[in-house]
C-alpha cells in the first residue's frame, strides 16, 4: 500500500469538502423548488386625512426618534440651560472683563419670553 503525500491528502480533503458543499446546496435548491409560488396581495386603497392649518394657540412641539424610542425636546429649556452655562464660564473664567456681554445676554433672554 502507497503512502499518500501531505498535499494529495489535502487536496482529496478538499475535493470531499467541495463535494458536501454541493449536495448542500442541491438540496436546498430542491427545496425551494418544492416551495409553492406566492400571489401578490391586492392593492390597499387608503384615505389620507385633509391637511388643514393648525390652529393660531397651538405652539410647535419638538421630538426626537430613535432607535424605537421617542423623546420630546424642549428646546427653549435647552436653550435656557446652555445661556445659563455660558455666563458661568464667562464669569469663572473672567472672559469678559466688565460684565457687558453676560448683562446683554440675560435682558435678550429675559425680554423673548412671553
Amino acid at each position: 500500500m502507497r503512502c499518500r503525500s501531505n498535499g494529495a491528502t489535502r487536496r482529496l480533503e478538499e475535493a470531499e469538502k467541495r463535494a458536501r458543499e454541493v449536495a448542500r446546496l442541491e438540496a436546498k435548491r430542491r427545496e425551494l423548488a418544492a416551495l409553492p409560488i406566492l400571489e401578490a396581495l391586492p392593492a390597499k386603497s387608503v384615505r389620507l386625512p385633509d391637511p388643514r392649518p393648525a390652529p393660531k394657540d397651538v405652539s410647535e412641539v419638538s421630538v426626537l426618534c430613535r432607535e424605537d424610542r421617542i423623546w420630546v425636546v424642549d428646546i427653549a429649556a435647552l436653550r435656557e440651560k446652555s445661556l445659563r452655562r455660558a455666563d458661568f464660564v464667562i464669569r469663572s473664567k473672567k472672559l469678559d472683563p466688565d460684565g457687558s456681554a453676560v448683562a446683554r445676554r440675560s435682558s435678550m433672554s429675559s425680554t423673548s419670553r412671553p
